[in-house]
């Protein structure tokens, strides 16, 4: 068996899901009521943690294959990288801002809108935001998730919310959280509430034949810098991973 999570493995995936007659869709473009209303729908949507370039090796393959994504940036040094925003952005791809200012803020509201704020600015000062997704921040004990209670995202013309603004009700969740499609035991706060019944699989193999039955919408959530062809930094990656699963599973245990 090949190795899993390379940028080869995930060309496979986006070839089977267009041959497969999934229309390939932004965030941004999915919560347009005009989209919604024709054919099976995929959100390719990735979450940019770390290694920014990464991001655009998968931006460019996916632009290569003739469609686009959306990528969610954390305003963080080494992320929040101007000239490879400005790139995916200036080929299609929608650009979103992964916040993580309750978090940042230890829990207190006002500080983290004022946060949450100032850092779209810094992003809207380089490109076009439509939409938002909170960074789970394993670490921390605040849910950025919680931020909305006191608070609404339009007020800051903002479409939506990647977690809130999507009905998965109706959309299957897909998600690489932990280096692992069925990784439950490693996920602390990238789930969905959902009445749709869970698909497991182990693999990326796996995922593209599950997806082959499946006739509703679905949304798929990747981290790029977990995708590597490289046999050093693959191995890496996947070492690294296995160190915070290892980390993560005792905070799921510690908080029940």
């Amino acid at each position: 068996m090949g190795r899993d999570f390379t940028l080869d493995i995930y060309r496979k995936l986006c070839i089977s899901l267009m041959k497969g007659g999934f229309q390939m869709s932004r965030v941004n473009d999915y919560l347009s009521s005009s989209i919604q209303e024709e054919g099976k729908k995929i959100i390719m949507r990735h979450d940019v943690d770390l290694r920014p370039e990464r991001a655009l090796a998968m931006a460019k393959l996916e632009k290569s294959l003739g469609f686009n994504s959306t990528y969610y940036f954390r305003y963080i040094d080494g992320v929040f990288n101007e000239e490879i925003i400005k790139e995916i952005s200036s080929i299609g791809h929608e650009i979103g801002y992964h916040y993580e200012v309750l978090a940042k803020c230890n829990g207190k509201m006002p500080e983290a809108i004022d946060k949450f704020k100032f850092e779209l600015s810094k992003f809207r000062q380089i490109v076009h935001i439509d939409t938002i997704c909170m960074h789970g921040s394993p670490l921390s004990k605040w849910n950025d998730l919680d931020l909305w209670d006191n608070y609404n995202f339009e007020d800051y013309e903002i479409q939506g919310e990647a977690f809130l603004s999507i009905n998965y009700d109706k959309v299957h969740y897909f998600t690489d959280t932990g280096r692992s499609w069925n990784g439950a035991a490693y996920n602390v706060r990238d789930k969905v509430q959902s009445k749709k019944s869970k698909i497991l699989v182990k693999s990326t193999s796996e995922l593209i034949y599950a997806l082959n039955s499946i006739n509703s919408d679905v949304s798929i959530n990747t981290h790029p810098q977990r995708w590597h062809n490289g046999f050093f930094g693959w191995t890496f990656e996947l070492l690294s991973q296995n160190i915070k699963n290892i980390g993560k599973r005792y905070l799921l245990r510690k908080h029940g």
